[in-house]
């Protein structure tokens, strides 16, 4: 009589196959220690890479780009012509807030009033007037000077092409003598003499009528 099999040392699916015997790959101790060094020197480069992102000196770098390009630049010539457009825009402003009124008023005898909408009130248009009129000079005395460089103590400067200009230069002179020209009496008559320059002669014939007027 055949021995009885065992129900523990067969198994319910047969007999397993010799392709199904599916061993892992035998991995050596250094081939391990190679990925882990791998892993960790590319953690500690992402981790640094995130630091200097998050540095405070690389954030100035990158604001860099967007402030102005000198901090010592000169915007008193913007602050001058803004002023100047601010003060036009509402005077318009006023001037057709006004005929509005008016025409919404016609001739009744009760009116409404938008004076409070005014951004210049009544009594400030004198003051406000001469303000106007002494920033259009500045404005002009600014044009007039604007080509000139500052020659300082040298008397020189260079310009872009590396050519001496002194002082004693024609063009700068002729801008000088026109500056110079405007600073005449009111009752003077002298135009708009922004892209003049006067020579020395025409300058001192003109000086010389203007001060027998």
């Amino acid at each position: 009589m055949a021995a009885a099999t065992s129900p523990w040392k067969t198994s319910p699916w047969g007999a397993a196959s010799a392709d199904a015997d599916v061993s892992e790959p035998i991995v050596s101790f250094a081939e391990i220690m190679s990925e882990e060094l791998a892993a960790k020197l590319q953690c500690e480069e992402e981790t640094g890479y995130v630091d200097e992102i998050a540095s405070p000196s690389s954030v100035a770098d990158a604001d860099l780009p967007l402030t102005l390009s000198s901090p010592d630049a000169d915007c008193s010539d913007d602050m001058l012509m803004a002023r100047l457009l601010q003060h036009e825009f509402d005077k318009e402003h006023d001037e057709m807030l006004r005929r509005t009124e008016a025409k919404y008023n016609g001739n009744d005898k009760v009116s409404v009033s938008f004076g409070k909408y005014l951004h210049t009130h009544p009594l400030e248009e004198s003051s406000s007037s001469e303000e106007d009129e002494e920033l259009r000079e500045m404005m002009t005395h600014k044009g007039y000077n604007k080509g000139n460089p500052d020659f300082g103590a040298s008397g020189f400067v260079r310009d872009a092409d590396g050519k001496i200009i002194t002082k004693h230069d024609k063009d700068v002179c002729g801008r000088k003598n026109t500056a110079k020209a405007l600073q005449f009496p009111p009752d003077f008559p002298m135009g708009d003499a922004c892209d003049i320059k006067l020579n020395n002669q025409v300058y001192n014939v003109l000086k010389k009528h203007s001060q027998t007027e």
